[in-house]
């Protein structure tokens, strides 16, 4: 999600006007992952680690995704510790 928002960020301005209305929906859409991984109805510390592992994921993805000769295993890696991260 990270990298998309990143190789998209003018298309993605276009679409929403200013910085309140983009953090807003990010934070929807964030929610929306977060209720998808540990439930609507989870207590705080489940949701707040789901919302580590998804912020976690992505800036992992961002920052070694161009250091590494295979993706996949980066993949692996970063679901790997991201599952941990929920359990």
């Amino acid at each position: 999600m990270f990298r998309f928002l990143e190789q998209n960020r003018a298309a993605v301005q276009s679409i929403h006007g200013n910085s309140k209305e983009r953090l807003a929906l990010f934070r929807d859409r964030l929610d929306g992952l977060v209720d998808l991984i540990a439930g609507q109805d989870a207590p705080l510390r489940d949701r707040v680690r789901a919302t580590t592992a998804v912020l976690a994921a992505g800036a992992s993805c961002m920052f070694y995704l161009q250091q590494v000769d295979d993706p996949d295993k980066l993949r692996a890696i970063i679901v790997e510790i991201a599952t941990d991260l929920t359990r």
